[in-house]
């Protein structure tokens, strides 16, 4: 699962940002690895 948070901005280093919202949807590293291997037959 990828977690996608949205904020209004960038955070310079140290700071902490509340996200406007937040999203969860398919995908992730073992997401990317099957659809690779799947495109590789």
């Amino acid at each position: 699962m990828d977690l996608v948070c949205h904020v209004k901005r960038f955070p310079v280093g140290g700071e902490t940002l509340h996200a406007d919202s937040v999203e969860f949807s398919p995908g992730g590293k073992g997401a990317n690895q099957a659809v690779a291997a799947a495109r590789a037959g």
